[in-house]
């Protein structure tokens, strides 16, 4: 152990710390009693055994044997459990100087990286500004989004970077009925036999007018208005002043879903698939209602709106196929209701009106019925129909985006009680990444104790906020962990790691042997109970991992928690409760000066200072769903602690030492600010209102930065593992600054 007073520093790369700690873990025997009931198998040895059964065939390797259970029969687990709010303390308020007022207190904990889908809906898609409005400002971000008809002009919106006030001002002032543009070319190729017969009709009037319109022409006005407005608006929010604005030049993934009536199935652009392709010709094509609207024309192909095919296009998103693509992400569905029930048809015109709205909303319900389980807010739009272009006016409007804002915040501020999902979609986890992801989801409904069996402690390098959390919060941590192989390349770290966690109070029990590869979150009576089983040998055709919670997994856990019991008398450093505290600027700057290479070049300064976040870029374009998860608890131990966002902080460890969690870094290149570390941290506070943060500046720097800058509103949250040329365009990893390993202290004392 280093000399007292010595100052030992470490990073803290959301997750990453390197730290001085005693090197002795505590050791405990298992606990192997078991209460056997005196007569024949109870009903609890039947569920282990099928607990067992389930877990062999989900790739858990190790043999659990059958173990009665009579203790603990009679224990039920709800479907569902509740998670604390973050709210902050009633004496924060002098700490949040830079939270935006008007910003509600609850903030999603479901939908702060899902795929929003936008349901069309004519004219009544307006309701859309005031729902995505309310989103934001609850936390709701969108990684990708997809629309049909008038969802699709949201959607692309959306993908082009637009803000919740650029949507709403868009929308408050759009003259309606000028999309309504008059059609002059007739979409038919050869004259109608009908229209030959309408003409010899002796009366005339607005109906036959109608009628004789649509059979001339194939639609009463032409889409071309909603090309115009729409290609207006992307060029406005991209920037790009010649050509058409194309699905590459968004920033942001999007789909949208038109109905081909030359193969009589969905017309699907992407991002992906239709990069080159035109955005608003695509929109228009979507928000073609029949008969309403001509078709629109693209070759020897018609084109119609996509509530014909899909008006919840949700099916891009759902399937085996579409899930491994994109990973575990939650589809947030916005839906428009009709509350009032349509008068029956008095004239042709009626029909005809009635027959469009048909079209759009008919197979809705249906579409619905498959997937019963997909999040939706649904937004009631009273009598107001898809193709009320000319009667829609500024208090129609407001109506329906101040029902689109209350539908939302009630959806948002209830998600703990609404949201669930398909018990096969939320258990299986395609990689490591995802699996983080839902350790970091039990980080508040944990509420006892977490038990570890992994054969390596790497997992604690990516998830130390939630351990930080657990620990300061009483929760009991044990690690099961074989002893360190003398000739293990790793070892001296693994060493290093181990002996921080003895420091932040986590208990370990070297054992030879594990039963299982996998994290248990509390007892299994508890509410919160849950396990997440990797496999000892992951073969193709398994998951990377499982997860097992509620009810319908009730034998798994059962078993799982039999096979990995907790030691009967927790260790000496579980008393220890690690806070954040002051720590030296000085030092922090000066290893950073001495250890990055280009900050030993003369000129360069370093310095802590506030940084408005309007003024930041990242390098990456992408930042880790299991990170971002995670700095919610930290921001809110900052405040805990009464200490600035986020001045360099040191964590005191059991045994002597401390650890210090190193703020973000940017390097300034006028007149903005880039960031090198910190990414996560800054994209958290920027989508959280927090407008100014504490951060190391550097100046001076004459190195060219490791890739090109990316304002924070085009920043996304993955749960995907890009690789670093995705990530940051123009990846040059020999400029690439190694802050963290910067901070790293050389030995462990």
């Amino acid at each position: 152990m280093a000399g007292e007073g010595e100052h030992h520093f470490a990073s803290l790369n959301y997750g990453q710390i390197v730290c001085v700690a005693a090197k002795h873990p505590s050791r405990h025997s298992r606990n192997a009693s078991m209460a056997y009931l005196a007569h024949g198998k109870s009903p609890r040895e039947k569920s282990c055994k099928a607990g067992e059964k389930m877990l062999k065939w989900n790739g858990v390797r190790s043999a659990l044997h059958t173990l009665p259970c009579g203790r603990l029969a009679g224990w039920a687990i709800p479907v569902g459990s509740l998670w604390k709010r973050f709210r902050g303390s009633k004496h924060d308020s002098h700490r949040r100087t830079h939270m935006n007022e008007a910003s509600p207190i609850y903030k999603t904990r479901f939908y702060s990286d899902c795929i929003g889908v936008f349901q069309g809906g004519g004219c009544r898609a307006a309701a859309f500004g005031g729902a995505y409005d309310a989103a934001f400002k609850l936390g709701v971000r969108f990684s990708e989004v997809a629309g049909t008809s008038a969802g699709s002009i949201v959607a692309a919106l959306l993908a082009a970077g637009a803000d919740p006030d650029f949507l709403l001002a868009k929308l408050q002032t759009l003259d309606f009925p000028s999309l309504l543009v008059k059609a002059t070319r007739s979409t038919f190729s050869s004259r109608s036999k009908l229209l030959f017969a309408l003409k010899k009709v002796p009366f005339k009037g607005e109906v036959l007018d109608s009628i004789v319109g649509i059979a001339r022409l194939g639609g009463l006005h032409s889409s071309a208005g909603i090309e115009t407005w729409v290609e207006n608006c992307l060029k406005e929010l991209s920037g790009k002043q010649h050509g058409p604005v194309l699905f590459s030049d968004l920033v942001m993934p999007l789909h949208v879903v038109a109905g081909d009536l030359s193969t009589m199935k969905p017309r699907v652009w992407s991002t992906r698939t239709t990069a080159n392709q035109s955005v608003a010709h695509a929109v228009r094509a979507s928000c073609t209602i029949p008969l309403f609207f001509q078709p629109v024309e693209e070759g020897s192909a018609l084109l119609v709106d996509g509530g014909i095919v899909s008006n919840v296009p949700h099916f891009l998103f759902t399937g085996a196929v579409a899930q491994n693509a994109r990973g575990r992400k939650r589809v947030l569905l916005f839906m428009l209701e009709a509350t009032e029930e349509r008068k029956r048809a008095d004239d042709a015109k009626e029909l005809l009106s009635q027959l469009a709205s048909l079209a759009v909303d008919g197979g809705t319900d249906v579409q619905l019925m498959f997937t019963p389980d997909i999040a939706r807010i649904v937004i009631p739009t009273g009598d107001i129909r898809a193709t009320d272009f000319n009667e829609m006016n500024g208090t129609k409007v407001g109506t329906l985006i101040a029902n689109g804002r209350s539908a939302t915040e009630a959806f948002i501020t209830g998600e703990l009680l609404s949201t669930q999902g398909s018990p096969a979609e939320s258990s299986s986890i395609t990689d490591e990444h995802e699996a983080y992801l839902t350790v970091c989801e039990q980080i508040y409904s944990t509420r006892s104790s977490v038990r570890v069996a992994m054969p390596d402690t790497k997992w604690f390098w990516e998830l130390f906020p939630t351990v930080l959390h657990w620990r300061k919060t009483n929760i009991r941590i044990v690690a099961f962990l074989p002893p360190v192989a003398a000739n293990s390349p790793d070892g001296a770290k693994e060493k290093q790691r181990r002996a921080f966690m003895v420091g932040m109070g986590v208990e370990l029990v070297e054992t030879p042997a594990l039963p299982f590869y996998g994290m248990l979150f509390d007892t299994v009576a508890s509410t919160g109970a849950g396990a997440l089983t990797f496999p000892g040998e992951r073969t193709d055709y398994e998951p990377a991992a499982r997860f097992y919670s509620g009810r319908i997994d009730q034998a798994a856990i059962v078993a799982l928690h039999e096979r990995l019991q907790l030691p009967t008398t927790p260790a000496t450093n579980s008393q220890h409760r690690p806070l954040l505290q002051p720590a030296d600027q000085a030092g922090l700057l000066t290893r950073l000066q001495e250890n990055v290479q280009f900050y030993r070049e003369p000129g360069v300064t370093l310095a802590i200072e506030e940084v408005e976040l309007s003024k930041v870029f990242l390098i990456s374009r992408y930042v880790r769903a299991f990170r971002y998860k995670q700095i919610q608890s930290l921001v809110a131990h900052y405040q805990e602690q009464r200490l600035e966002l986020f001045t360099p902080a040191q964590i005191p460890l059991h045994g002597g030492g401390f650890s210090l969690v190193t703020p973000p870094v940017v390097e300034e290149t006028r007149p903005q600010f880039v960031a090198l570390e910190g990414n996560t941290r800054f994209l958290y506070c920027f989508n959280n209102g927090i407008s100014k943060i504490k951060a190391v500046v550097v100046r001076g720097v004459n190195a060219e930065l490791p890739g090109k800058p990316v304002p924070l509103k085009q920043v996304r949250i993955t749960t995907i593992k890009h690789p670093p040329g995705e990530r940051m365009l123009g990846y040059n990893h020999g400029l690439f600054r190694d802050i963290e390993r910067a901070v790293r202290p050389l030995r462990v004392g």
